[in-house]
C-alpha cells in the first residue's frame, strides 16, 4: 500500500509541475485510513505546493472520520498548509420551499412543501428533487427515487456497474 500511496503521491507532484491542481474531497468524513494517508502524504510533502486540497465533510459525522482524525493529529511542525474552516449551514423550511417554489413551472406550493421537507435544509437536494420533479412531471416522491430514477436511465448494465463499484467501495 505504501508503494502504491507513493506512486499515485508521485503522478499528482508530477502534474503539478505544469499546472496546479485541485483536489475536494467532498464527504470526507466517510474517508478511510488509506485515503487519510495519502492526502497526508500530498499535503505534507514540499513537492505538493502547487496541489490545492479541501476537505469537505459534515461536521456532525465527522467524529468517527478515520480520516478527518488522522489529518487533525499531524503535528504542526509537519504541517505546511494553511488550514480554514467554513461552516454552512442549511437553510430554513421557509427558504426552500421558495427555492424550490423558483425552480417548478408549474409553482404548485404543495409540491415545493414536499420537496422542502425531503430536502431536509440542504439546498443541493432542494435543487436536485425540483429539477426532477420539472423533468417528470408527477409528485417527486423522494430523493431515494430521484437517485434511483436517474442510474435506471443509464441501462442495466451501467446499474449493475454502479451497483458492484458501490459494493467495493
Amino acid at each position: 500500500r505504501r508503494r502504491a500511496h507513493d506512486a499515485v503521491a508521485e503522478l499528482f507532484f508530477e502534474v503539478a509541475e505544469t499546472k496546479p491542481i485541485a483536489i475536494i474531497l467532498d464527504d470526507a468524513q466517510w474517508g478511510d485510513i488509506d485515503g487519510a494517508r495519502l492526502l497526508e502524504r500530498l499535503i505534507t510533502d514540499p513537492m505538493g505546493q502547487r496541489i490545492f486540497v479541501v476537505l469537505a465533510y459534515r461536521d456532525d459525522e465527522a467524529t468517527d472520520s478515520e480520516l478527518l482524525d488522522h489529518i487533525a493529529q499531524i503535528p504542526q511542525s509537519e504541517r505546511r498548509y494553511d488550514e480554514r474552516t467554513l461552516s454552512l449551514s442549511k437553510i430554513s423550511d421557509e427558504d426552500a420551499v421558495s427555492m424550490a417554489l423558483g425552480m417548478l413551472k408549474d409553482r404548485d406550493v404543495e409540491v415545493a412543501r414536499r420537496i422542502a421537507e425531503e430536502a431536509r435544509g440542504e439546498p443541493f437536494f432542494v435543487e436536485q428533487l425540483a429539477l426532477e420533479r420539472g423533468e417528470v412531471e408527477q409528485i417527486v416522491g423522494g430523493l431515494d427515487d430521484v437517485v434511483r430514477g436517474r442510474c435506471r436511465r443509464f441501462g442495466d448494465a451501467a446499474v449493475r456497474m454502479l451497483e458492484v463499484a458501490c459494493i467495493a467501495g
